[in-house]
């Protein structure tokens, strides 16, 4: 069983780091002409971030789910799964359907879940906890963004 929730770590991250680039390479023109919040960081902080998020979660999430009980594993994945959905459903609301405010609220949904997911882990052990934040941080950052570009766009 601990295989099974490891494997399902890999393959939500997986699922989420090639979807997620595929939703927001698209329409590039449209993004650059949108007003840009004072406080957004510069790309390259986004080509450092992803990676970086993407790797703290797999381990995070895979080591978790050895030492976790079936019961809790799953709790994991599950939130694990719902936080990406969510944050996929942003990408596909911001970047396809040009939908500023339904794609806020989904990443506010998205990194809701990303700090449960810390909470979860913490308990088990504190670094895997501290992993997760890195990831529950950055969405709390993308969520204020989300916020506001939909209100100065």
């Amino acid at each position: 069983m601990k295989r099974a929730h490891q494997v399902a770590v890999l393959t939500l991250v997986a699922i989420y780091a090639v979807a997620s680039s595929l939703l927001t390479a698209a329409n590039r023109g449209w993004y650059d002409a949108l007003e840009t919040p004072p406080f957004q960081p510069p790309d390259l902080v986004f080509a450092l971030i992803w990676p970086l998020n993407f790797v703290l979660i797999v381990v995070c999430g895979v080591l978790y789910c050895q030492q976790a009980r079936p019961a809790s594993a799953r709790v994991f994945v599950g939130s694990l799964a719902v936080g990406i959905a969510a944050a996929l459903v942003w990408a596909w609301c911001f970047y396809q359907a040009h939908w500023l405010i339904s794609a806020a609220l989904f990443l506010l949904l998205a990194a809701t879940a990303s700090w449960l997911l810390v909470l979860i882990a913490a308990r088990s052990h504190a670094l895997l906890g501290v992993g997760l934040a890195v990831h529950a941080t950055w969405l709390s950052l993308a969520t204020a963004l989300a916020f506001s570009y939909a209100y100065l766009n």
